[in-house]
């Protein structure tokens, strides 16, 4: 899995939106859901970005980092092996260093920010069936996990969806927060 942060519309009315993150106006997701105007970090967080939280806090490296480090060619690739527990974790260390309320995207606002809600569109990138040139994936299906290094991409090697969003689908998997109410959460 790789994380995708977003925050809220009011955090964004006390300070300047952040770099790298895109406004994402709210909407009706299907007809008995709407989603609230909240802003999606443009790019999935990338191994260098993770790396500051790692050294920062002493938290524990992925597991494919070679004793704790990156792999060399690899600081722009999604982060990758992190539970939701490392997630959280980050999410909670980025929001007090930044001073800005960060989390994960529900499940409804990726899919909603991903376009296809929004448009109609099957694909974030429109109508057309998939191709090497707009996503990352498997169109043979014979790829096996073992060889996920090997097809792994840089954040951003395809064209961003109509918001400026990259990598809302291929490349790997996005992670999202299952339960965003606390009332609701399971202790």
């Amino acid at each position: 899995f790789s994380l995708l942060l977003v925050t809220s519309i009011a955090t964004s009315l006390l300070a300047a939106s952040p770099d790298g993150f895109v406004l994402v106006q709210g909407g009706a997701l299907r007809a008995n859901e709407n989603i609230d105007s909240f802003e999606m970090q443009d790019h999935p967080v990338t191994n260098a970005e993770y790396k500051l939280f790692v050294d920062d806090t002493r938290h524990p490296a992925p597991m494919f980092w070679t004793g704790g480090h990156i792999p060399k060619g690899m600081e722009n690739h999604p982060v990758v092996f992190v539970n939701r527990f490392d997630a959280m974790d980050y999410v909670a260390w980025r929001t007090k260093k930044e001073h800005r309320i960060y989390r994960l995207p529900t499940a409804s606002e990726f899919q909603y920010a991903a376009g296809n809600a929004r448009t109609g569109q099957t694909y974030p990138w429109g109508a057309d069936k998939p191709s090497p040139d707009k996503a990352n994936y498997d169109a043979a299906g014979t790829r096996t996990f073992a060889q996920w290094r090997e097809f792994l991409k840089p954040v951003k090697s395809y064209p961003p969806n109509a918001l400026g969003l990259y990598d809302m689908a291929g490349n790997a998997w996005q992670m999202v927060e299952s339960y965003p109410d606390p009332a609701t959460q399971e202790y």
